[in-house]
């Protein structure tokens, strides 16, 4: 069973779906050198993308619902 298929809300697998693939994103940049980054700098920067993938879906959750 993958994670769609856990009888959740459809609205928390689209979002965890969404910041799963973006977070993927930016870790395969870092992996393959493209986005330059201090390995010292590297756990910091990651909880700041977090943080700012969850700001952002929070805020385009709240605009869709409410133009």
């Amino acid at each position: 069973m993958g994670f769609a298929g856990t009888g959740m809300a459809n609205i928390v697998v689209e979002r965890t779906a969404v910041f799963v693939a973006a977070l993927q994103g930016v870790i395969t940049q870092i992996l393959r050198q493209r986005l330059q980054l201090a390995p010292a700098k590297a756990k910091a920067f990651v909880a700041d993308v977090c943080t700012m993938l969850i700001m952002g879906i929070r805020t385009n959750s709240k605009e869709a619902r409410h133009p």
